[in-house]
């Protein structure tokens, strides 16, 4: 009995501190927190950065997180739609064009949210999601792996009790 409520001890400290600290967040969707990187990278750089904060960038899983972040956007005074932009983890990258992946979960994009006349892979070389916000509203859009944008990043949290 000593030796178990030990390991739950030990584990629940991992678990607490390996969780982005809470003046990072964004917003909690279910049992995800999704919080902004501080500096525009590429769309594989961002990851890494993701990754180094025990995250990855954000697979939107429904209409609702994606409404759920936009709106948080706003909230905290995202609104210029030239500066804007935040990389998610969707990418075609070796699929057929248009056809969306998650880079963190390997599923296909199952959710609609795409800004009007999107994904266009415009210019031929957009192989990335991003959200940007147009007439007032986020929605995703394809570009250019390599330009460089903050990302909008995913902490999946298991809740335990500690």
């Amino acid at each position: 009995m000593f030796k178990s409520d030990v390991f739950l001890s030990i584990a629940c400290l991992i678990i607490i501190s390996s969780t982005v600290n809470s003046n990072d967040e964004l917003v909690w969707v279910r049992n995800k927190k999704f919080f902004i990187s501080p500096i525009k990278k590429n769309f594989y750089v961002a990851r890494d950065l993701c990754k180094q904060n025990n995250a990855d960038l954000a697979t939107i899983e429904s209409k609702d997180e994606l409404v759920a972040i936009s709106s948080r956007l706003l909230q905290e005074g995202y609104r210029s739609e030239a500066n804007d932009l935040f990389w998610l983890a969707y990418f075609d990258v070796g699929r057929p064009a248009g056809k969306f992946y998650s880079i963190a979960t390997g599923l296909p994009l199952n959710t609609t949210g795409w800004a009007a006349g999107q994904p266009d892979n415009a210019g031929g070389n957009e192989h990335c999601a991003h959200i940007w916000l147009r007439f007032g509203k986020y929605g995703m859009n394809d570009n250019n792996c390599n330009v460089e944008l903050r990302a909008i990043c995913e902490q999946k949290i298991r809740r335990t009790i500690c």
